[in-house]
């Protein structure tokens, strides 16, 4: 792999996660932040092909489209994720309860993971 130099402001309380979590693995921060960003891309993968096997391509419309409609930009976070993509997709439009129980049946990482993938397509 090729090795990139990269330059990000971090605020400070999420260096001190980063470096918290290098002590418990004798890391230093730049092995543990590559190792991190790998993980939760794999998270991410893994929530999204979790979400693409339960939503046929109509319903996947459906969901770009509620979100695309949506003012703000930002992705809910956490166990926010399902909760808020259930509720962009009701009020998208009447007939989507059926979009809406498969979303319930997804995990909070799939929910955030489709967000991520839908505002990207369209």
């Amino acid at each position: 792999m090729e090795k990139l130099n990269v330059s990000y402001y971090l605020p400070e309380h999420l260096v001190s996660k980063i470096d918290e979590r290098s002590r418990l693995r004798s890391a230093n921060r730049s092995r543990q932040m590559t190792d991190d960003l790998f993980q939760f891309y794999e998270l991410l993968d893994i929530g999204l092909h979790s979400a693409l096997r339960t939503l046929d391509a109509d319903e996947l419309r459906v969901i770009i489209a509620a979100i695309h409609a949506r003012p703000v930009s930002s992705i809910p976070i956490g166990t926010a994720s399902k909760h808020a993509l259930m509720d962009v997709v009701d009020r998208f439009g009447h007939g989507n309860d059926v979009v809406t129980s498969k979303i319930g049946q997804l995990d909070d990482f799939a929910c955030f993971a489709l967000w991520d993938w839908a505002r990207t397509n369209r």
